[in-house]
């Protein structure tokens, strides 16, 4: 029970938080019965702004326009120049955990940045732990790092461990990191891209992210949508971001919601049994909105047993493998918001590159994509299609 406890949170992190060319016929292969297929449908003249949407059908054509722009994928411009990096830097990545997905590609990703940048990377597994994250920015210290990079996890519980690394030099970056609210403590995180590719801070582009797969859903379904929503109760970010969702989805006029409560002692079976008693109370739902990847492995096999995987649309979060191989092999998951931990890895440095310098930071890029069969990649976890490993080689070597 421990194990599923911490891999529920690093996934409620990375949640809280993670390509086709327009809103027309579905791709080739996706023409079963019961998949979500049309041929023409309404488009928004704008859908760069989530935030003033009106109710009703511009609330459905909205929906549609965004849901064409994340399958493209929705990115800001790459960063075009950069001081080339100090030499001789030891940067410390304390990963949230290690054994979770996304957590070991987030600390990957910062690890392979850290050597392309020609400085000495060490990883350190905070196991799901707040105490073992605060034992690593110790450690951290006591090995007289240069700089460290906190993965998934907020300033507010390891904040001594933070004053005292700062105190003693050390540059500080956060990735899906919350900062100390009333003494910033963090000396860079990393931005992304909005709806309109203009940079936003990590709240608000975790906000949207949650919002985004409701929009897939009312895309999916036409604007009108009975939907299954799973609702963790007990996990501040994806309780958030669905209680957004929640919030958001009362514009369209033709939706229906059931909410199915979960807290973390339901992870595992207990997700199961209650997604199959959902299914069964709710013959009529035609989607599932799954607040992170951790919930809709559990879903999956209850959605599979049902005989409904092809009259249902079924949405997570992250794009982890095991989550993206459902989508692959339709089993009982049709779509994800797809989030690039790698590349937050490599922005994350790019930050302490700029911050050595004495430099400005500057917006990653990296912004919202929506993946489903049409964009799945062939094998692995959710990678953004954008170099931005060449690009952020080229601009820290100074070519």
């Amino acid at each position: 029970m421990q194990r599923q406890r911490r891999l529920a949170v690093v996934a409620a992190a990375l949640s809280a938080l993670a390509v086709m060319s327009a809103c027309t016929a579905s791709p080739a292969g996706e023409d079963r019965p019961g998949a979500f297929t049309r041929t023409q449908v309404p488009a928004a003249a704008n859908c760069d702004d989530w935030s003033s949407v009106p109710a009703g059908p511009p609330y459905v054509a909205f929906a549609h326009c965004v849901a064409a722009k994340m399958k493209k994928g929705i990115t800001g411009p790459l960063p075009t120049s950069a001081p080339r990096p100090a030499p001789g830097k030891k940067v410390w990545i304390i990963s949230f955990l290690e054994s979770d997905p996304g957590g070991h590609l987030l600390s990957e990703g910062a690890k392979e940045a850290v050597t392309a940048a020609g400085w000495t990377p060490t990883v350190f597994d905070g196991a799901g732990d707040p105490s073992k994250w605060q034992a690593g920015i110790r450690q951290a210290r006591s090995a007289q790092a240069d700089a460290v990079i906190i993965i998934a996890f907020d300033c507010a519980p390891v904040k001594g461990a933070l004053q005292e690394a700062r105190a003693a030099g050390i540059k500080l970056a956060g990735i899906y990191a919350a900062d100390c609210l009333e003494a910033p403590l963090l000396d860079t995180t990393v931005t992304y891209a909005g709806l309109d590719g203009n940079p936003v801070d990590y709240a608000t582009w975790a906000k949207t992210i949650g919002l985004a797969k409701g929009w897939l859903i009312v895309d999916a379904t036409d604007g009108k949508a009975d939907t299954l929503v799973f609702h963790i109760q007990d996990l501040a970010a994806p309780k958030a971001a669905t209680d957004l969702f929640l919030q958001d989805n009362k514009k369209c006029e033709e939706c229906v919601v059931h909410k199915i409560p979960l807290s973390l002692s339901d992870l595992g079976p207990g997700v199961t049994a209650k997604a199959q008693a959902a299914l069964l109370q709710n013959p009529q739902a035609n989607s599932i909105f799954i607040p992170f990847d951790g919930v809709g492995l559990s879903v999956a096999p209850a959605v599979m047993e049902s005989g409904r995987k092809d009259s249902l649309f079924v949405v997570g979060n992250e794009g982890n493998q095991p989550s993206l191989d459902l989508i692959r092999k339709d089993r009982g998951q049709t779509a994800s918001m797809g989030i690039p931990h790698v590349w937050s890895g490599w922005a994350a440095v790019d930050g302490l590159i700029r911050l050595f310098a004495g430099q400005k930071q500057v917006p990653s890029g990296m912004g919202l994509y929506a993946v489903d069969a049409g964009n799945v990649p062939p094998t692995g976890s959710f990678e953004a299609p954008v170099d931005f490993r060449a690009n952020y080689r080229k601009i820290w070597d100074g070519r």
